[in-house]
């Protein structure tokens, strides 16, 4: 007795590859024009006041406390907003990777991608981005920190506990 051939489904129609980087290439590019022309960078930059100082005093003062690799990171890359276009850029570039983390996290998680549910973050995060009295700064850098340090956990399973504690106890301090 053999068995009943179930009937097969029509495969499902998918977009081609080459329009995947082109989607994401536009919205990006949406999303520069939308900080360069509406946000205004050099406004953040004076709204917030961030003060940054090149030096091993400056360094040491900031990475002592909890947070403090954050703010470092914050001040360095807050001093570009002066330059419309570059803190464009940089907003631009934290949106692009906290999507890009997000996106392969919950690949990882859930077997399949879900392009859409990845780019809810960076939304939120982008309503943000007109309130001047917030360091928006920080709002994209700390998780993009902390979904970094779940990847490099989730990437390292197979390392032994002596490899993945210390690693972990830096990155969760700094960020």
């Amino acid at each position: 007795m053999s068995k009943p051939k179930l009937a097969e489904k029509p495969p499902v129609p998918s977009a081609p590859k080459w329009l995947a980087p082109l989607r994401g290439l536009l919205l990006f590019g949406l999303f520069f024009v939308f900080v360069l022309r509406l946000i205004e960078p050099p406004l953040q930059l004076h709204a917030q006041g961030a003060l940054f100082y090149w030096g091993e005093r400056f360094f040491r003062q900031m990475i002592s406390k909890p947070g403090g690799g954050l703010e470092y990171l914050w001040g360095f890359l807050m001093q570009y907003h002066d330059i419309a276009w570059i803190g464009a850029v940089i907003l631009t570039l934290i949106a692009f990777w906290l999507t890009w983390v997000i996106r392969r996290l919950l690949h990882s998680a859930l077997g399949y991608p879900v392009p859409v549910l990845a780019l809810l973050p960076v939304a939120l995060w982008a309503g943000l981005l007109p309130y001047y009295e917030y360091p928006v700064l920080q709002f994209g850098l700390g998780p993009l920190g902390a979904l970094a340090l779940a990847m490099v956990v989730d990437l390292w399973r197979s390392r032994p506990a002596w490899v993945r504690v210390p690693v972990g106890l830096v990155l969760g301090f700094c960020f």
